[in-house]
């Protein structure tokens, strides 16, 4: 460990504690547009608004609504970036690429995915598979939901025309993006099954 490059090691574990703070952000905007959606199922004579906390802000909640799809594909982005520039920082500090436990020892700010599906090469290898899994598998779980919100903002009629084309618009070339970069994780991800296998067995 101490040939490695500080400043790459460095970078690495700056991007850990990114990768967790942004999870945590996305899992939380979802739960809250999840909840704000079932505002919305219930008919009402008036439009609700949203109070932002500390600059004490009132938003209209349609329009906070008709941001969902954009503000979730967005984060999927963001994660992704952080993951890749990970990988690109685990790289320079030649600890491989994936699926071999190699950068355990310097990740000094795992995330709460890596800790709920923590394994190790002598974990059984069907829960090891199963965790390797568990980014696509909550990103899209995220898309999902995006995808679901843009739905039902192109299904509305309700009046706020610019916002809810610009939101249409935005919320669709994000999620495409997103949904693109996350469709290749998941087939490198079933691409690296055999090297998590070997080093199982190893």
């Amino acid at each position: 460990m101490t040939d490695l490059d500080q400043y790459w090691l460095a970078r690495l574990q700056a991007l850990g504690r990114v990768q967790a703070r942004y999870l945590w952000i996305l899992a939380t905007t979802g739960l809250f547009y999840a909840a704000l959606r079932s505002e919305f199922a219930s008919p009402r004579p008036d439009t609700p608004t949203l109070r932002l906390p500390i600059v004490e802000l009132e938003l209209g909640a349609d329009v906070v609504f008709a941001a969902g799809a954009t503000i979730l594909a967005f984060l999927v982005l963001v994660i992704m970036g952080a993951l890749r520039a990970w990988g690109y920082a685990r790289s320079k500090l030649g600890l491989g690429a994936g699926a071999d436990w190699q950068t355990e020892a310097v990740d000094t700010y795992p995330n709460a995915i890596d800790l709920a599906f923590y394994t190790t090469p002598m974990s059984p290898k069907p829960f090891a598979t199963l965790a390797y899994f568990a980014y696509p598998l909550f990103l899209s779980a995220a898309l999902v939901e995006a995808a679901w919100l843009w739905l039902d903002l192109y299904r509305s009629g309700h009046g706020l025309l610019f916002s809810r084309r610009f939101f249409l618009v935005s919320g669709l070339i994000l999620w495409v993006g997103a949904a693109c970069q996350v469709a290749t994780m998941w087939f490198k991800r079933f691409s690296n099954l055999p090297r998590l296998w070997k080093t199982r067995d190893a």
